[in-house]
């Protein structure tokens, strides 16, 4: 895989991650019980983008992925992939949630509403 196509899948698998610990209703159960700083940690997409970004890059580096020109199983990738994280989880976020709000919002000007 080249260095771009992981760079673009490390940006995806960060903003997912992200956004399934701190909104999506399949993970409710988790995060509707995160301590109040645990909460507040993790409702920041950069803060927590990071360390997503350092999960995601020790996957590439246990599966060999490259990012951008450094081999995937060179010990600083891990790292870099957190900082390029902390700056594109929240950007993604951000493009996930305009894409879900335009999605589910109902145009109800045709609904002819009853009058009590």
């Amino acid at each position: 895989m080249s260095g771009i196509l992981t760079a673009v899948l490390y940006a995806t698998l960060t903003a997912t991650v992200y956004s399934l610990f701190t909104q999506a209703l399949i993970m409710s159960w988790l995060w509707s019980r995160y301590p109040p700083r645990l909460a507040y940690f993790m409702s920041c997409p950069s803060c927590s983008g990071f360390w997503y970004g350092v999960g995601c890059g020790a996957l590439g580096y246990w599966q060999g992925w490259p990012f951008l020109n450094l081999p995937g199983q060179y010990w600083l990738t891990p790292i870099l992939v957190g900082f390029c994280a902390y700056w594109w989880t929240p950007v993604m976020a951000r493009i996930y949630n305009d894409a879900y709000e335009g999605l589910t919002e109902r145009d109800t000007s045709d609904v002819v509403s009853e009058k009590p």
